[in-house]
């Protein structure tokens, strides 16, 4: 496997993970109450917590988004 392809992979990636990270954001920021609805039927849980943890599960995903494609690609980007 050759740096392109690698770097084609990386790239690829991060585009998959930005649209995941915007349609889960917009589905919970514009949606949330239908969103909180359909979860408390199978996990009953407070608002505030379900809050917080689709909030941290966003943080995560940023994180995770950053430091395993974007870093990586931007990194082959320069030395290659």
């Amino acid at each position: 496997m050759n740096l392109e392809t690698i770097r084609a992979v990386l790239a690829w990636c991060t585009v998959f993970d930005i649209i995941v990270l915007a349609g889960w954001g917009g589905f919970f920021m514009f949606g949330r109450d239908f969103v909180y609805r359909l979860h408390s039927r199978f996990f009953p849980m407070p608002a505030e917590q379900f809050n917080g943890l689709h909030y941290g599960g966003l943080l995560i995903l940023k994180v995770c988004m950053i430091v395993f494609h974007l870093g990586p690609y931007l990194a082959l980007r320069v030395a290659g």
